[in-house]
């Protein structure tokens, strides 16, 4: 796989979202950009798309949002999942980077920088 490819992504987020799905960069930063609001919505996508990344925004309900970040690491234990949390809510967060899921504390304002690294994570090397 080139090591420049862009990943296929699926954005996850609730009514509550903090951060902006209809940012320009997710179409140039990645190759295919899916959305889902709402945890059902985002099952569906995962069960027909094979995505690179998996990001949720989990910042509207932080507790509600790691739940449920923990349980897409159980069904797709490799699969890359990366959260955005607000950084007022970083205490909230434990037990995330426990179980392997990238997590990024930011402001609202600082989203473009976050999937500019997101964009040059690579998914396929593994620690």
């Amino acid at each position: 796989m080139d090591a420049n490819q862009k990943w296929d992504v699926l954005f996850i987020q609730t009514d509550k979202s903090f951060f902006d799905s209809k940012n320009k960069l997710f179409s140039e930063l990645f190759n295919k950009a899916d959305y889902a609001l709402g945890e059902q919505k985002a099952i569906k996508q995962i069960y027909k798309n094979n995505y690179d990344i998996i990001i949720g925004d989990i910042s509207g309900d932080p507790l509600e949002g790691i739940e449920f970040m923990k349980q897409l690491k159980q069904m797709k234990p490799t699969q890359v999942i990366v959260a955005l949390v607000l950084d007022s809510d970083e205490e909230k967060i434990g037990g995330l980077i426990e179980l392997g899921i990238n997590t990024f504390l930011l402001i609202p304002e600082a989203l473009d920088q976050a999937l500019e690294a997101i964009s040059n994570m690579n998914p396929y090397l593994k620690n």
